[in-house]
C-alpha cells in the first residue's frame, strides 16, 4: 500500500505545479493529465509469485488534485486499475523488469519499466 500528498503554496508556474499520473503514481492517467497546487494519491497493489522470478500484481489506484484543501471534493476522484507481470533481474540487489497495464476513464495505458513503483 503507498499514500502520497503533496502541497505546495503561493503562486507556483504551471510547470511547478503538482503532477498526477505517469509510472509511479495514479498509473492508469498520463502523467501530468492532472496538476494542481494539492495532490493526494493512494494505491492498494497484490502480488503474488507465479513461476520462480516471476510475479503476477493487480493494484487500484485513487487520486484526487485541487488548489487546496478546502476545494478536495470526493466527486473529482480519478479511479484507475492495472494487472501486471514481474521478472527478477537481479535476486541478490531485487531488481525487476515490470509490464502493467493499466485501464481508467476508457483509456488504456503500457508501461515498461525497471524497479518497482514503491
Amino acid at each position: 500500500m503507498n499514500l502520497n500528498l503533496q502541497s505546495n503554496a503561493g503562486d507556483v508556474p504551471f510547470y511547478q505545479l503538482i503532477l498526477l499520473g505517469g509510472s509511479k503514481r495514479l498509473r492508469a492517467k498520463f502523467e501530468g493529465e492532472f496538476r494542481d497546487n494539492l495532490a493526494l494519491q493512494g494505491q492498494l497493489e497484490w502480488r503474488q509469485e507465479v513461476f520462480k522470478n516471476w510475479k503476477f500484481t493487480a493494484f487500484v489506484r485513487l487520486g484526487y488534485v485541487a488548489d487546496g484543501f478546502e476545494n478536495l471534493q470526493v466527486k473529482n476522484q480519478k479511479v484507475g486499475s492495472s494487472v501486471g507481470v514481474r521478472y527478477k533481474l537481479n535476486k541478490k540487489d531485487h531488481v525487476n523488469i515490470r509490464l502493467d497495464v493499466s485501464f481508467g476513464n476508457g483509456k488504456v495505458y503500457q508501461y515498461i519499466t525497471i524497479g518497482e513503483a514503491f
